[in-house]
Formats: C-alpha cells, sequence, structure tokens
C-alpha cells in the first residue's frame, strides 16, 4: 500500500474517530422565562432532561415562583409573581448517558430535609419560591454519604424548593459556590461534564439579584449579581449525568 493510500485511510480514521468523540460530547438547550410570559415549551422528556439554571427578582412572599416542571411527555419553564423583575432560566441536556426518568419532589419550610435517594442518585434544583430576605433564607439539594436530601430554612415565609433526580451509580460530584462580590467561576469542560444549581440563599429583591449557571467558550460558568446582601449559589457537576 502506497504512503497516499496511508494518508487517506488515517484522514478517515481521525475524522471517524472525531465523529465518535463528538457523538459522545453532552449537547444541551438553554431556554429563558419572565414574569407576564406564558410558560415555555422546553421538549419532550423521551429524549432529554431540564433543570433551573438561573434565578432573577423580586421574591417577596407566596406569589413569587420559578419552576421547571414535567407533565404528560413534555418539560416545561415557568413562574408567577406579583412583584418585579421575576424571570428564570432552564438547561435542557439533550443526550443524558442513562436512564431519562426523573422523580420530582417539592421541600416548604417547616418541614425535615426531604430524602431523594441513596447516594446513587444525581438530584439537581427544579423550583424556587417565597420571601428571599437574606442568608437565613435557603434552598439546597444535600449529597451525603448516606444519600441525597432537598431542604433548607427561612426566617421568613412560603419558601419552598423542588428538585428532581435521576438513577446513576456511584456518581462522582465535585461542587463550586459562587458568592455576591466575586467574579464568574469556571467549572468544569460542558463538553463531558454537565453542572447544575444545588443551592441557592439571599436577599432578593429586584432585577438587580440573579445567580446563574451558563455555557460560555467549552466551560460551564457560575455567576450572579446583587444590590442587596449575601445571594449566594452553588452548583454541582458530574460526568454521570
Amino acid at each position: 500500500m502506497n504512503l497516499s493510500k496511508l494518508g487517506l485511510l488515517a484522514v478517515i480514521g481521525a475524522t471517524t474517530l472525531s465523529g465518535v468523540a463528538n457523538a459522545s460530547s453532552y449537547q444541551y438547550s438553554e431556554f429563558h422565562w419572565k414574569q407576564g410570559e406564558n410558560q415555555v415549551s422546553l421538549g419532550s422528556s423521551r429524549d432529554r432532561v431540564c433543570f433551573l439554571s438561573g434565578v432573577q427578582g423580586h421574591f417577596e412572599g407566596w406569589g413569587e415562583s420559578v419552576y421547571v416542571g414535567k407533565s404528560g411527555a413534555s418539560y416545561y419553564l415557568g413562574g408567577k409573581s406579583n412583584q418585579d423583575a421575576v424571570e428564570a432560566r432552564a438547561t435542557c441536556v439533550v443526550n443524558p448517558k442513562g436512564d431519562k426518568y426523573t422523580q420530582f419532589d417539592t421541600w416548604e419550610q417547616g418541614q425535615s430535609d426531604l430524602y431523594l435517594g441513596d447516594r446513587h442518585n444525581v438530584c439537581f434544583l427544579t423550583a424556587m419560591a417565597g420571601k428571599f430576605e437574606g442568608w437565613k433564607e435557603v434552598i439546597e439539594v444535600k449529597n451525603t454519604s448516606y444519600g441525597v436530601y432537598l431542604g433548607g430554612s427561612s426566617d421568613q415565609h412560603s419558601v419552598k424548593a423542588g428538585a428532581a433526580c435521576l438513577s446513576r451509580y456511584n456518581p462522582s460530584l465535585k461542587s463550586y459556590t459562587w458568592k455576591q462580590g466575586e467574579s464568574a467561576k469556571i467549572l468544569a469542560p460542558s463538553a463531558n461534564t454537565v453542572c447544575y444549581l444545588t443551592k441557592v440563599s439571599g436577599k432578593f429583591e429586584g432585577s438587580g439579584e440573579w445567580v446563574r449557571l451558563s455555557q460560555n467558550n467549552g466551560y460551564w460558568m457560575l455567576n450572579g449579581a446583587s444590590q442587596q446582601r449575601d445571594v449566594t449559589a452553588t452548583a454541582t457537576c458530574t460526568s454521570s449525568f
């Protein structure tokens, strides 16, 4: 076989391997909702998994909420507000690596932490509601050696959280926290890692308060802003999504 044929085979082989690598990379769709709009359709739950990836606005009580939900075979993003500037973002992984079935659960203040499942689960926030006035208002997915829990705290009223879980055997998890006053945090490569919100806290008073998980130049980034106090967010990342 001559060198030109060998070179052609090498190019074909490299192209094929590149195609396999790209096919195995996670792929995403992102969506945005703001108060006054109808629910946003996120697509079929048969081929994707969706989660809350950003919140913004004035969370004053029971009238303020944002959520990613599932109805029948479809995901949707929505919310409500009696205040101003309430918005939300959702991210969908359109090619998860395993079972796409998600179990949704809700926690509200006054309850004990809600058990979501054993440590062979990947769990993420899907909803936020209530009066967020400072550091004592927290919603959180807690990963422990005993299992995964959904909980929080509040000195105010009507604080609620939603979460959903995927069954994944012994997932490797790493968490990152952003606090107001810090610059955006670069987390992990988005091609082979999925990052999702697992904690939000602080005083959300209007358009100046927001937290967001996004992708930029091939990496996940966690960022936010606040003209108030104590606004923080935590994202957890895994390659087993």
